[in-house]
């Protein structure tokens, strides 16, 4: 087989006759020793696992949650311009590369719980007015980490109960990183009743469809609200001339509206 070789036109028609096309690398996961049939037979057995731990549980007692990184401008990757142009311009803020991280929880019923925002570089919480649905916390990375997964346990989860006396005894499915599977963050959800179910590695982009139905719909919101901040909003400049960045109490403000999206096929898709 190393010595084989072809022309260009031989590589064409070979495309061709077989439909093939260069396409964008979608997904990117480290390479590991199992086979496709060995993942497929995991995510059977999970699948298999579910009815027997959702049996005695209400819709509004079962719920998913994942946290997801989100840009501080919110720039879409296409827009139309005309045909031939070479450069299609676009203006920002100037913090293209700055994130906060936004942690989303629905349950089957349709119900979405506070979003939690943790916002990066701060060392105090901003003494800012935020909406109802939005939980505000802050870091100096702003990801997600044991200490937040408490935090959200305890002010986010723990407070659905005022509103449903009877979510106590739940089952919460969320993914197996590191963070979601430390043996203390299973005893706090332990503590409150809480089955803890994680989603197992190399088998998430198939068994949890948030990322899809959820995020995806949560970030198409926030990114309208912020298209529609940028070019109708009130504009500040710096001394220099360029155009201020959103501030926190912003940000939140975006966020808030953005978690009420969602439709009934959003969280069916879910579950």
């Amino acid at each position: 087989m190393n010595s084989f070789s072809c022309s260009d036109k031989w590589i064409f028609n070979f495309v061709k006759r077989n439909e093939l096309t260069v396409r964008k690398i979608t997904h990117v996961g480290q390479a590991d020793n199992k086979t496709l049939g060995e993942e497929a037979q995991i995510a059977s057995d999970y699948l298999d696992s579910i009815p027997v731990l959702t049996a005695d549980k209400d819709a509004d007692q079962i719920y998913k949650m994942d946290e997801t990184p989100v840009y501080v401008d919110m720039l879409s990757s296409t827009t139309i311009d005309f045909v031939g142009n070479k450069n299609v311009d676009v203006s920002h803020c100037g913090t293209t590369k700055s994130r906060f991280t936004a942690v989303l929880c629905v349950n089957a019923a349709g119900k979405v719980l506070k979003t939690m925002i943790i916002f990066k570089g701060l060392k105090n919480v901003p003494k800012i007015k935020v909406p109802k649905n939005i939980y505000l916390t802050v870091s100096n990375r702003g990801s997600i980490t044991y200490e937040f997964m408490q935090l959200w346990a305890d002010k986010v989860f723990g407070q659905r109960t005022a509103q449903l006396w009877h979510a106590q005894n739940s089952v919460l499915f969320m993914n197996e990183c590191s963070v979601h599977k430390k043996t203390e963050l299973l005893e706090v959800f332990k503590r409150n009743n809480t089955i803890l179910k994680l989603i197992l590695p190399k088998t998430t982009s198939y068994l949890q469809p948030l990322d899809v139905s959820i995020i995806g719909p949560f970030k198409k919101a926030l990114r309208a609200e912020w298209e529609n901040w940028f070019s109708n909003g009130k504009k500040e400049y710096t001394n220099k001339g360029y155009r201020k960045k959103t501030f926190f109490s912003r940000d939140s403000e975006l966020c808030g509206p953005s978690c009420c999206h969602f439709k009934y096929r959003n969280y069916k898709a879910c579950f």
